[in-house]
């Protein structure tokens, strides 16, 4: 059996991440801007979470450049896998000793040592609880126990214990937590959630050794990992596992229910624990020929779970595939280009390609990015692979600098504060973030307002405030723009002033007229909006506000408030007359006509009428129409042909009495 070199002194890193070396391809990111909920967790978490999803080339086989040996498959500490170096380069531009992050607890992830009294790897439950040897920690009793050597962990003062709960089909138990042998959590209580995270603070800044301990029976206490931290910091958690497909990470391969689906992908990506999960699929993909439609649909289920959690996803394409669009039936360019449509039509997801920095085969495993023979990359491709997640997907400009990233040190403590009293919710003198969908939530939302009192024409462009108000007694004009102006963005045009004001579009056709004392807000119908019909106006079609009686144009009240027309036409309601009742509202319509061979009984309205309320009721049957007060008394008949007016005497009419009455024959 062959011996396991001793572990690398995580304070140290036997790699030089500044080292010369050949001029490095920078892929382009597409959708970056899809990252931003990333963003606001640098600027305003002491930890922002970045979770790697992936498979061998993750997980660091062949990092060390000899290919896949050591214990006759992988390099078992894949200390040189681009993740893990992500993570020191997180750690020295903080200044920070480098943690381990996430510590998967399992035979496979090789970090769970002297397990007792039945406390066993559980491959039902994630992360990747469908391939060997993967899956959580059961502890099933009390006395059940695991360690954690400190040599495992790096330097860490935080902790935090990552546990299934009861919406994961499990008692949810929380574990007994001992840290060097001392407890420092008694465990117990339950969760009712996917996952749940139980957060250890306050430790010395050192290596330490972790205990978990049972504190439930019948198999209650399932944990999916560890993950060790500091103070500040990004933490670069690696869940990766050699061989792993995308629908492994769904466990789909082991038949999984939905619940159980959604169990392993929580666990598999630490969803609502991960501001941001890189995920990258494409090699076993092509290697096993998977349905491009299964590789999208897969990819999609483990997306949904992280974005409605609140993260985001930077889906990443694996290093070349010896021969990849010749000796395949499925094109690895074809897996790729699912990833780049799967970015572009979420609003959370970026895409990025590793293949490109490596080029193609001859030229990459002639600079030292791959050992000969193998999709995995030698330290020197994982170096740049990291180098290019860390300067180019993730480069966020300093405060109060010119270089490039961000560090928490940068801000004033009066800042700090302010970042973390951020909220999504409307909170006075408070920063304000999005929520889980993107959106912002205020009290008002108060638009700049540009005021124009000259008298000419003032053309508005997309820099010009949402609000113009028109003052003075000068005629104006005001063109609306057109560069740069995206459908929906309205402009409101207040006219304060005594000259009705002219609204054009940017062809100077006129789009209406606004009167004295009015207001109109027009909305572009499209982008680049460049004629009167590429605007929408809130009063409608483009119309005069008139008080006198002018064809097409808008009612205006005159001096009296009293309005002007030709003839007011009210509306009509038809009744075919069958000896029954017609019980009127105050919806109902003023011209009340009846028809046919019989006769009919007509109730007229109480409820919200108010008096001089008139009906007219036309009796174009050849029967009789009797008339009523909502109290079921006749106020008159009318005869065949004839018609009668009426007209409520005070408010709420019930009676006879209540209603004023003409007739004509």
């Amino acid at each position: 059996m062959t011996a396991r070199p001793t572990r690398l002194n995580p304070r140290v890193t036997n790699v030089d991440l500044t080292a010369s070396s050949p001029p490095r391809s920078r892929p382009t990111v597409r959708n970056r801007a899809k990252l931003a909920r990333f963003e606001t967790a640098l600027a305003t978490k002491a930890n922002p979470v970045i979770t790697v999803l992936g498979n061998s080339i993750s997980w660091g086989v062949g990092s060390d450049g000899s290919g896949s040996t050591t214990s006759g498959f992988y390099e078992p500490y894949r200390q040189y896998a681009w993740p893990v170096l992500l993570r020191k380069l997180f750690a020295a531009r903080a200044g920070l000793q480098p943690c381990e992050n996430f510590i998967a607890l399992s035979t496979l992830f090789d970090y769970v040592s002297n397990p007792t009294n039945g406390a066993v790897t559980y491959q039902t439950v994630g992360p990747f609880g469908s391939m060997g040897g993967g899956g959580g920690l059961s502890l099933p009793t009390n006395s059940a126990t695991i360690d954690i050597a400190a040599a495992r962990t790096g330097v860490f003062t935080e902790l935090d214990v990552i546990l299934f709960g009861t919406a994961a089909g499990t008692t949810g138990i929380i574990p007994r937590v001992l840290i060097d042998d001392v407890e420092v959590l008694a465990g117990g209580g339950t969760s009712a959630t996917n996952l749940t995270v139980v957060s250890i603070t306050g430790l010395s800044e050192a290596s330490h050794k972790i205990t978990l301990q049972g504190a439930g029976g019948g198999f209650g206490t399932f944990v999916a990992g560890v993950v060790t931290r500091r103070g500040s910091g990004v933490i670069v958690n690696r869940i990766a596992v050699p061989g792993a497909k995308a629908s492994d990470a769904i466990g789909a391969g082991a038949g999984f229910n939905s619940t159980q689906q959604n169990r392993e992908i929580d666990a598999a990506t630490l969803a609502g624990y991960s501001d941001l999960v890189i995920i990258q699929f494409t090699a076993n993909e092509i290697y096993q020929q998977v349905s491009l439609a299964s590789f999208q649909s897969d990819l999609n289920a483990i997306i949904g779970r992280v974005t409605a959690a609140g993260g985001c996803v930077l889906l990443l394409g694996d290093p070349q595939v010896t021969n990849e669009d010749t000796a395949y039936t499925i094109k690895g360019s074809q897996y790729r280009a699912v990833l780049q449509a799967i970015s572009d039509g979420n609003q959370y997801v970026a895409y990025a390609d590793h293949a490109a920095i490596f080029g193609d085969r001859a030229n990459g495993e002639a600079m030292g990015m791959w050992p000969s023979g193998t999709v995995h990359p030698a330290l020197e491709g994982h170096r740049r692979m990291a180098d290019f997640v860390f300067r180019d997907v993730l480069p966020i400009p300093e405060i109060g600098s010119t270089g490039s990233g961000i560090s928490r040190e940068s801000f004033t403590t009066a800042e700090k504060a302010k970042l973390a009293a951020a909220a999504t919710t409307p909170t006075a003198s408070v920063l304000a973030l999005r929520d889980s969908n993107g959106n912002l939530s205020a009290d008002a939302f108060m638009p700049t307002l540009l005021a124009i009192s000259a008298s000419g024409t003032t053309t508005l462009t997309a820099d010009s405030p949402q609000v113009i108000n028109l003052t003075g007694s000068a005629s104006q004009t005001i063109v609306l723009p057109t560069t740069s102006i995206k459908a929906g963005r309205p402009f409101k045009i207040i006219n304060n002033g005594s000259n009705t004001g002219v609204i054009q579009s940017s062809d100077t056709t006129q789009i209406a007229s606004l009167p004295v004392g009015q207001t109109m807000v027009f909305t572009p119908l499209q982008d680049t909006p460049t004629g009167s019909a590429h605007w929408s106006i809130s009063a409608g079609q483009p119309k005069d506000f008139r008080s006198t009686a002018v064809v097409d144009s808008a009612v205006l009240r005159d001096g009296s408030a009293n309005i002007v027309a030709d003839n007011f036409i009210s509306s009509k309601t038809a009744t075919a007359t069958s000896a029954g009742t017609l019980t009127m509202t105050v919806n109902s319509t003023r011209e009340q006509e009846f028809t046919g061979s019989t006769t009919h009984t007509v109730k007229l309205p109480t409820t919200s009428i108010i008096a001089g309320t008139p009906y007219d009721i036309i009796n174009n049957s050849s029967g009789t129409v009797t008339v009523q007060s909502s109290g079921a008394n006749t106020i008159t008949t009318v005869a065949a042909g004839a018609m009668a007016t009426f007209k409520a005497k005070q408010d709420a009419p019930t009676t006879a009495a209540h209603w004023g009455y003409l007739t004509w024959s």
